[in-house]
């Protein structure tokens, strides 16, 4: 019964995919590419971004949106760096 259950959900996606609007992903690569993807990010009239890793290009990335007023969600799973990236200039981090 299981596995009647499993190809029909397969079959379902299957014919699903045919009416899920699907694109190529667009890259920003480059000198300047993290300077670029916030305004990208404002003209696409996204208003909440998630961020994952707390690397130093993504303290940058949030810096970046925050200035053109995008909401920023970051999540960082070692305390210690969660704590120094709010101890920086993000009071505004979500």
């Amino acid at each position: 019964m299981y596995k009647l259950y499993c190809r029909i959900y397969q079959g379902v996606f299957k014919i699903g995919m045919n009416f899920i609007p699907w694109g190529m992903p667009k890259t920003l690569e480059g000198p300047g590419s993290v300077k670029k993807l916030p305004k990208w990010i404002k003209k696409k009239k996204i208003k909440n971004v998630l961020v994952i890793g707390g690397s130093r290009t993504s303290y940058y990335l949030v810096r970046h949106l925050l200035q053109v007023g995008i909401k920023v969600c970051l999540v960082e799973s070692d305390p210690e760096r969660a704590a120094e990236l709010l101890l920086c200039d993000l009071e505004k981090l979500v």
